[in-house]
Formats: C-alpha cells, structure tokens, sequence
C-alpha cells in the first residue's frame, strides 16, 4: 500500500499548512493494544466470583466510563454488596500490572507514527478515560517528551461520548479543538471527538466502527506519512 498522507483527508490548518495543531491520542485499543488485556481481566474477575462475562459484554463496555463497566461487571457477578470503588480498583491493578509485565503491545502503525509526528515537532496528547495509573503503566516506558498534556479518566466529570475530555486537551496544549486531530477506535471515542469538533480519524480495534459526518475511517495507522 502506497504510504497515506493526512494531506488527503483534506485537513488543513488554519495557516494551511498540512498538519494539525496537534494529534490527540487515545490510548486502549488506539495507541496500544490493551483492549484484550482488559477483556481478558473482566472474564476472570467474573468467572472467579462465579458469573459470566461474555466477549459481546466485554465489547460492548469499550470505551465507557470506568464506572459504568464496574456496574455493569456488579451486575454479571450478582452481589451487590460489591462496591464500584473496589472493583474499579482490583481491575485497575491487574491491568497496570499485565501491561507492565510485557512487551508493549503497540498497534499496527502506531508507534511509527508517534516517532514521525514527534519528529516534525507536532505536540501530542493521550486523552483516555482510563485512569492515570493504568496509562502510566505504558506511558513509563516510551519517551517522556511524546506527550505534553495526558488526561485520564480522573481529569473529567463526562468522560466519553461527552466531548469534555478532548476539549480539556486542546485547552492545556493551548491549542483550538477545530485545528487538532483526533485519533480514535471506539465508538464513544469517536463521538466524543466529532462532539468536540476536532478532526477525526477512526481506526477500529475490537469493535466496528459505523461511518459518520467528519469521520476519516481507516483500518491500519500503518504506513501514515505526515
């Protein structure tokens, strides 16, 4: 496939120039290729409490609120004398605790296209509604100076589909929404960032993504040039 250029998405900045102000990243199934792991964590959290979670279940919580996913995983187990907070917590650390003890699952493109962008001095930003301590978990092991602004799932009363999270970005970068670039997998993820008003481009990861207004759908960041 001959490289692909965000010039062909039509995504000009306001000195027309062929870039964005700035690229914000999400980070599961995005970034890195955690969504697996998560899945993986929730099946067995249920199973060992004697429930069931099924890969349509675990699908169809990508992208969510933490928060929600926890009530959800509640409901599966069926005991409610559960707490949200502790069940946040338990997967929260099995989860930091898988993507520390691995190899960094990158995926197809991404890291390349992290490099290139940081080359051209593009600023960058990780916006997730995962919490800080899972996103430190791979953040500590690529280069300090890729991001300059990461906001969690900690940072924001709305996480997504709201558009709270992305603006929150674009405002500590010190850059306008309309003038970045979004890159996005999920469903909600990707509400959020045409919510937001920023463009869009979507690549799917574990769950598929409908075409919409403002959406570039690509199935690969691989072989992405500036």
């Amino acid at each position: 496939m001959a490289a692909w250029s965000l010039w062909q998405t039509g995504f000009v900045t306001r000195d027309n120039q062929p870039r964005p102000a700035a690229i914000l990243w999400d980070y599961d199934g995005t970034m890195l290729d955690t969504e697996p792991i998560w899945m993986s964590v929730e099946k067995r959290m249920v199973a060992d409490a004697g429930g069931s979670w099924s890969d349509e279940q675990a699908k169809a919580a990508i992208g969510i609120s933490a928060d929600e996913t926890s009530r959800r995983l509640i409901a599966a187990i069926g005991d409610s004398t559960i707490s949200i907070a502790d069940m946040n917590q338990r997967r929260f650390e099995l989860v930091s605790q898988a993507v520390s003890a691995m190899p960094l699952p990158w995926r197809p493109g991404a890291e390349a296209l992290l490099n290139t962008a940081h080359n051209v001095g593009l600023p960058m930003a990780v916006v997730s509604t995962s919490p800080a301590s899972v996103i430190a978990a791979g953040l500590k092991r690529m280069p300090l100076d890729w991001f300059q602004v990461v906001i969690s799932g900690d940072d924001v009363e709305h996480h997504k589909p709201a558009p709270d999270s992305y603006l929150l970005a674009a405002q500590n970068l010190g850059v306008t929404i309309a003038d970045c670039l979004v890159i996005e997998d999920s469903p909600s993820g990707c509400q959020a960032a045409l919510a937001a008003g920023a463009g869009l481009l979507a690549v799917p990861s574990q769950t598929e993504l409908k075409p919409l207004p403002g959406m570039i759908l690509r199935h690969s960041l691989e072989s992405l040039t500036m």
